[in-house]
């Protein structure tokens, strides 16, 4: 039995720096994801901290 295959669609995330959000990479495709657009703003900041933080771990083990 052969199963049909399956339409994949990728939403590319661009964190930006410093806290810059942007607009065409991430804002958008978050609404296209179904997010409002307060919800969408509010994710990419919270997409952002933790990208931050995870970097921070990332080279704090790396050093140590």
């Amino acid at each position: 039995m052969r199963l049909k295959a399956k339409k994949v669609f990728l939403h590319t995330i661009l964190l930006g720096v410093g806290g810059f959000i942007y607009t065409s990479h991430t804002l958008n495709h978050l609404r296209e994801l179904g997010f409002d657009t307060q919800k969408a703003h509010k994710t990419a900041l919270q997409l952002h901290a933790h990208s931050v933080l995870y970097a921070i771990a990332v080279r704090t083990n790396f050093v140590n």
